[in-house]
């Protein structure tokens, strides 16, 4: 059949608006997502430091959605001191109270103490320029500052097998992280099929219903494939 130009370009346009829509809708619902549990996060650090108030709170949400420590004066290290320990705790929960280097179990007691625990850059910062969630680690401290140090993962000793180093044993970081390769699987999984349905859907509303859905699967999986 014949297609005008003039309706076809304006089908094309309305395609590009509704995905910039829903692309906008899935990030502002990722990042809502996001400091819901962060909000969390800081009702549960509260209970452990009873000495924070309202004022370091407040500041500490803005600090939060910043970006490199840089940003930060000394008039801060109250609220970097919060800001540290909402994302060292997350981490913990992500990697399941466990050093994936190591494989030490971290209770959240020592997990709050800076001399046993490190928050360090999985690909290092000085080779990755990256210090999102995404590229950070709860680490036992000795390991971070005497092994990995500035090594990426696969680069390290007991990557794929047990090792004994000064008379402490490691055992290999390649099998836990089959937990990751399958919550990254399930994520694409999870892709997939809204992609799918958004192919067969019978309405634009439908749609674009399962785009918001595919798109927010998306940021997932781009956070953990990460």
């Amino acid at each position: 059949s014949y297609l005008d130009p003039q309706e076809t370009r304006i089908v094309v346009e309305t395609t590009r608006v509704n995905n910039d829509v829903n692309k906008r809708w899935a990030i502002r619902k990722y990042n809502e997502e996001r400091n819901a549990e962060k909000h969390e996060i800081e009702k549960i650090l509260i209970e452990q430091y009873g000495d924070a108030n309202e004022n370091d709170i407040s500041a500490s949400r803005y600090l939060l959605e910043q970006t490199g420590e840089d940003l930060l004066t000394d008039d801060d290290q109250n609220n970097r001191h919060y800001r540290h320990q909402i994302n060292k705790y997350k981490l913990w929960l992500e990697q399941g109270c466990q050093c994936l280097y190591t494989g030490r179990i971290i209770n959240l007691t020592n997990l709050l103490s800076d001399n046993m625990f490190d928050m360090e850059h999985t690909v290092p910062r000085s080779l990755s320029f990256d210090s999102s969630d995404k590229n950070l680690t709860i680490c036992d401290a000795y390991y971070n500052r005497h092994i990995k140090q500035n090594r990426i993962p696969a680069e390290l000793p007991n990557y794929d097998s047990d090792v004994t180093i000064d008379g402490h044993s490691y055992t290999a970081i390649l099998p836990r992280l089959t937990k990751w390769q399958k919550q990254v699987e399930r994520l694409s999984q999870n892709v997939t099929y809204w992609k799918n349905r958004a192919k067969r859907a019978q309405t634009e509303k439908s749609h674009n219903n399962c785009m918001r859905e595919m798109l927010l699967w998306q940021m997932e999986y781009n956070y953990w494939i990460a």
